[in-house]
């Protein structure tokens, strides 16, 4: 298994989309600040939102443009940090404990996310501190969650909505998977990328090294997981030559 960075973001694009109860300009936005932990080793930027005490709250954070090259199946990792709605008690008026993971396909780059329209964003999971909340000022939990999205346009805008959760997104990697080049039965295989679901495997044809002759079509399947199973077919050999490692030699 092997994966194929696509990205590291400290998310770059801020925008607020407000509901009918607030205005940009007021309260209902991302806040780009510093998240350290010392004893982690941790020094990141990250955008803060905590609009706990407002009601009707709807805000908006995209990822810049990610081009999806040869994947099939986009993933994506978050890290966040999420406080405890107990910490709130009387003042929080739509105080959340998830948040939501949208995506959208386009065919072309811009510089800014695309119009704000509802159908446009599919959800992808409302996504929960399943690892833990702060439950106090001192503590530090950060979470993790990957999920992915199957792709076949250009590329994506990965969105974040909050409705009213007190939450840190701190880190978020986005990468595709692929079965790593390999050498069997003296045929060579490519790094070859996952399936769009997955749940596929793809099957792929091997090419037979150098100073060797086919035997029969050398051939294994690249799951989901980005692991290699069931070769089959391969290359020998030619007279003169000796089997090295792989090599003839």
């Amino acid at each position: 298994m092997k994966w194929t960075s696509m990205g590291y973001f400290l998310l770059a694009i801020s925008t607020c989309w407000c509901g009918s109860a607030c205005t940009c300009d007021m309260h209902c936005e991302w806040v780009e600040e510093s998240f350290t932990n010392f004893e982690q080793g941790i020094n990141w930027r990250s955008f803060v939102v905590c609009d706990v005490a407002y009601s009707n709250v709807n805000n908006w954070l995209w990822t810049p443009f990610v081009e999806r090259r040869e994947a099939s199946r986009i993933y994506i990792e978050i890290k966040f940090s999420m406080r405890d709605c107990n910490l709130f008690p009387g003042m929080a008026l739509s105080c959340k404990e998830t948040f939501s993971l949208l995506y959208y396909e386009f065919d072309a780059a811009t510089k800014e996310p695309p119009p704000w329209e509802p159908d446009s964003y599919k959800l992808v999971d409302r996504i929960a501190a399943d690892e833990g909340r702060f439950t106090s000022t001192s503590e530090v939990i950060i979470n993790t969650e990957i999920r992915s999205v199957p792709v076949t346009k250009k590329g994506v805008y990965f969105a974040f909505r909050d409705q009213g959760a007190c939450l840190s997104l701190i880190a978020i990697k986005v990468y595709y998977m692929i079965c790593p080049n390999i050498t069997v039965n003296f045929a060579f295989f490519p790094d070859s990328p996952t399936g769009r679901e997955v749940t596929e495997i793809l099957e792929v044809e091997g090419q037979c090294e150098p100073n060797s002759d086919i035997v029969d079509q050398p051939k294994m399947l690249c799951k989901g997981d980005g692991n290699w199973t069931l070769p089959s077919g391969g290359c020998k050999c030619k007279a003169g030559y000796e089997p090295m490692n792989q090599n003839c030699q």
